[in-house]
């Protein structure tokens, strides 16, 4: 938790993730600006603050008179999370995943992409900017996953350029997705790196399968070469190939 205002007896707060309004979180990514739309006045003991959202209608959130001054530091501060974060994601994710520490990860098919998006703790150490990473099943070796605890829990794919196996590296390696449970249930994590081990060993299996069709393609050749010779007629040159096609 970064930051808590209220209003009325309604309290609201932005984190690392956006913002927390009425038990539901708006993400950053999903934002295209924030402005006040209504500043304290002589009449009104407290402003308005609007959160416009890519795909939706805007959120309204209310704060006190003397929270004003934060107010406007916080706009800059959240305008910039916005505009780092705000990035198109592809819609055919077979799994789209929010976790802690600004971590993303959304799963398709022949690969994962882990975004670490920009958050006020980002913020701090001057690493705002941490991007995406695409990993694809034919180069992951491993992958590694714990369930969170005391601590937070991950999934790791392994990758023979980036292996990072103990320690607390875990946590901030770029292949590693970082998660409580609050983020993603442990049945849900099961599922997911169920998917993952599945697919990393079909890729791996095609990967270690003979090349057949450069094994026929040889052997109409081979064929080819005996018909020019006049070992084989042309008939039993066809049907060989046919055979072999």
């Amino acid at each position: 938790m970064y930051k808590q205002f209220s209003q009325f007896g309604v309290k609201w707060e932005v984190n690392d993730e956006g913002l927390v309004y009425l038990k539901r979180t708006y993400y950053y990514k999903d934002m295209e600006s924030v402005k006040i739309t209504r500043e304290p006045s002589i009449i009104s003991n407290g402003g308005a603050l609007t959160f416009y959202l890519t795909n939706g209608p805007c959120v309204t959130v209310a704060y006190k008179k003397n929270d004003h001054d934060k107010i406007i530091v916080l706009v800059k501060d959240l305008s910039r999370l916005i505009e780092l974060n705000n990035t198109s994601t592809k819609t055919d994710a077979v799994y789209s995943l929010h976790g802690a520490r600004g971590k993303h990860m959304y799963i398709y098919e022949d690969h994962c992409c882990i975004k670490s998006s920009a958050s006020f703790t980002t913020l701090l150490v001057g690493n705002a900017t941490d991007g995406a990473k695409d990993i694809y099943y034919s180069d992951v070796v491993g992958i590694q996953c714990k369930a969170p605890s005391i601590t937070l829990g991950y999934i790791q794919l392994e990758t023979p350029s980036l292996m990072m196996n103990n320690g607390n590296s875990n946590f901030f390696n770029e292949n590693t997705f970082t998660y409580n449970e609050t983020d993603l249930s442990q049945e849900k994590a099961n599922e997911i790196i169920a998917f993952l081990k599945k697919k990393i060993s079909e890729y791996k299996q095609n990967r270690n399968m003979p090349n057949t069709c450069v094994s026929n393609a040889d052997e109409i050749l081979k064929y080819k070469q005996l018909l020019d010779l006049g070992a084989i007629t042309q008939e039993e040159f066809e049907k060989k190939k046919q055979e072999l096609l």
